[in-house]
């Protein structure tokens, strides 16, 4: 018999034996065709959330390699690594030269000088906010403004005074307690406020250095934050969107918030409370009746000072009239209608949320820090010393996409200059700042033992001011109030593009010009920087995100388990079928060997069945995959919660089912089918021609 009749013979054999074990042949089918629907759409699900991370990451904050030094105890991992900052990723002393090497390679588009770490800002309370507005309006001579402010200020006064009270009857410091309430007293009573009128300043001198320290303290806000060429920066890592404000102007120092972190830390409590209840109730889909947002709810009503405080006699008018119009049944004062109105439930939240955005928010201060404040960033030098910097807020930004991911909205943005600072460099200006100073005072570098004869020596004299003149006064020729000098200054100062490229970084993103040769380009710019003496380490973008970055590869194993211990389980239910199969073939087996076939065309025909039904229910599969796949490709995956944000490139992630995955899996299920055939195939080939006459019998 020919090759082609032989063959021919085996489809035909195969085709009928499939045909006569219909039932068994559709489960094996059936669990083939899900088998390769799961390993399409699976691969294809995973290579979508890898590309959609890759846009996420290297379009926010990685670009697509990082360079830093090898000599650091700890791996980059930009979007941190459980430390809060605290990691040692050695540092760039400098950048220019290393920006020389890495951008002589063809496949580099630009180089952009990073350097990771944390910093606090102390927004101020809510004492000292009022303070501060009252004595800008009365250097300014806003006597309108002046008037308001004052009576915010006393009613904040009284209320301390009430809280001293309290907590004079129950503590133990009711010597100090008294002390206090004796000067609330006096900073509460008519007499102080007509004193006001006549000496503004002098009062203001008062309830600065002996009520204000009484006060409750500002809240410091911890930021994790990124010092970058901001102008690079912009052009390169265009998921970056101003939200509010704008860009830091070219050349300048300012910082940037990021917007959620600005709207979730430094909103003004009530607001941000609110926003997190709505956020919970529409992305999560939980129910104010639930422990959870009904615990939200019930410190939202205690906290209604926070409104009442910041509101003047006119705009309070204005609320409670707004209150009664919204609920007519509540009775009681501003206070009582503002605690009805913080009742929240689910059928009341929208109307009332709407309701506090466009009559309560417009009358308060919505954030502890506007745009546009000069704010002092503290931060501890590689010394070991507390360093602050006064810089502007220019605005706020988020990553468009990932707006809504915690994960991306932990960064804030500042320029180099004010990060080397912050961490510690003595930058050019400051040097000659600081040799300016030691030569107008006449300062010289001397040893221990000269500083003590210099100070205690016979020679050395102690220069006191004449008891007419005073005594003497630190603060003598500085005029404190003259804030809008030192903001003008500070939101002025420049520097040039030279001193951001020489100087030092801690880590610098790489941004491609063709990103697919990632791998190549990471090897050459190694031999080149190891050409050039320098030791530094050469990474994805998948690295640089640490944590972050590893997900993708769990998700991979998760999916290569999964498809492993499915497709175990399919290879025992198709051997175990084929084998009760062949022992209901026996007598057709037998038959087929007394008439000449050879145990190779016995195996050949087993082996001819299993690929036959894999291939067409393997095709079948395929077919569901790619439907299913195109449908999430045009209507798109919601992510499940906000953490997937930033893995899914924003809401929605865009499966896209190729070729190759749809081969992968085909040649997955051929494989297994083929390797659960063997067993079987080697039982037929044993059955001996007598098997076929003994049935007869």
């Amino acid at each position: 018999m020919g090759f082609t009749a032989r063959t021919w013979l085996l489809i035909r054999l195969s085709w009928r034996s499939l045909y006569s074990h219909r039932v068994k042949s559709a489960i094996v089918g059936t669990l083939l065709m899900l088998g390769t629907v799961l390993v399409v759409l699976g691969s294809s699900l995973v290579d979508s959330i890898e590309a959609a991370m890759q846009r996420s990451i290297t379009a926010s904050l990685a670009g697509h390699l990082q360079v830093y030094s090898a000599n650091g105890r700890d791996r980059l991992s930009l979007f941190g690594s459980g430390f809060m900052g605290g990691d040692d990723y050695g540092r760039i002393d400098d950048f220019a030269a290393l920006s020389k090497v890495v951008r002589s390679t063809d496949n580099v588009d630009a180089i952009v000088p990073m350097g990771l770490n944390i910093a606090s800002i102390t927004a101020p309370g809510g004492l000292e906010r009022a303070l501060s507005e009252l004595r800008r309006a009365v250097r300014e001579q806003r006597g309108a403004d002046v008037d308001v402010l004052a009576a915010q200020v006393r009613e904040r006064l009284e209320v301390m005074k009430a809280e001293v009270v309290k907590a004079a009857a129950i503590s133990s410091r009711k010597a100090d307690l008294d002390a206090q309430r004796g000067e609330l007293e006096r900073a509460t009573s008519a007499e102080f406020w007509r004193s006001f009128g006549a000496d503004p300043l002098a009062a203001l001198e008062f309830l600065d250095t002996r009520i204000a320290p009484q006060a409750e303290e500002g809240r410091l806000l911890y930021f994790r934050y990124v010092g970058t060429d901001l102008d690079q920066f912009g052009e390169h890592f265009d998921r970056m969107v101003v939200v509010k404000g704008e860009r830091v102007p070219p050349k300048t120092r300012g910082l940037m918030m990021n917007d959620r972190w600005y709207e979730r830390i430094v909103k003004h409590f009530i607001a941000r409370n609110l926003d997190r209840i709505r956020e919970s109730m529409e992305e999560d889909g939980e129910s104010l009746a639930g422990p959870v947002l009904q615990a939200k709810v019930k410190q939202l009503r205690r906290q209604y000072q926070r409104i009442t405080l910041q509101l003047n006699p006119a705009e309070s008018r204005e609320v409670e009239a707004a209150l009664k119009d919204l609920m007519p049944d509540a009775s009681g004062d501003l206070a009582e209608r503002l605690q009805a109105f913080l009742t929240l439930t689910d059928e009341n939240f929208d109307t009332r949320y709407r309701f506090f955005y466009a009559h309560i928010a417009p009358r308060i201060d919505l954030y502890d820090i506007d745009v546009g404040d000069i704010v002092t960033i503290r931060g501890y030098t590689q010394s070991g010393f507390l360093k602050a910097i006064n810089v502007k807020m220019f605005g706020t930004f988020r990553f468009e996409g990932l707006e809504q991911s915690n994960l991306a909205a932990g960064h804030s943005l500042t320029d180099m200059l004010t990060f080397r600072e912050l961490y510690g460099l003595m930058t050019e200006s400051k040097k000659k700042e600081l040799a300016g100073i030691r030569a107008r005072l006449g300062i010289e570098d001397m040893t221990s033992n000269e500083a003590e004869d210099a100070l205690f020596g016979a020679e050395a004299t102690i220069e006191t001011a004449p008891a007419e003149e005073g005594g003497f006064d630190e603060f003598a020729g500085v005029d404190l109030l003259d804030r809008d000098a030192r903001d003008r200054l500070v939101s002025t100062e420049s520097f040039t593009r030279a001193a951001v490229r020489e100087g030092l970084a801690l880590n610098a993103a790489v941004v491609l010009k063709d990103p697919r040769r990632i791998a190549e380009t990471a090897a050459e710019l190694r031999t080149k920087l190891a050409a050039a003496g320098m030791e530094m380490e050469v990474v994805d973008w998948q690295a640089a995100a640490g944590i972050i970055g590893q997900f993708i590869v769990l998700i991979r194993m998760v999916l290569y388990v999964a498809i492993v211990i499915i497709f175990a389980v399919a290879l025992v239910i198709i051997n175990n079928t084929m084998v009760m199969t062949t022992m209901e073939r026996v007598t057709e087996i037998g038959t087929l060997r007394a008439i000449g076939a050879q145990r190779g065309f016995i195996i050949a025909m087993f082996v001819l069945e299993t690929l036959v039904l894999a291939l067409t229910f393997g095709t079948i599969g395929a077919g569901v995959a790619w439907t299913v796949g195109s449908y999430w490709g045009w209507a798109g995956l919601a992510a499940p919660n906000r953490q997937f944000f930033l893995l899914f490139g924003g809401r929605f992630l865009y499966p896209s089912v190729e070729p190759t995955h749809l081969l992968l899996g085909l040649t997955i299920i051929l494989i297994v089918s083929v390797l659960s055939t063997f067993y079987p195939a080697y039982l037929a080939a044993q059955v001996q021609p007598v098997m076929a006459m003994r049935d007869k019998e």
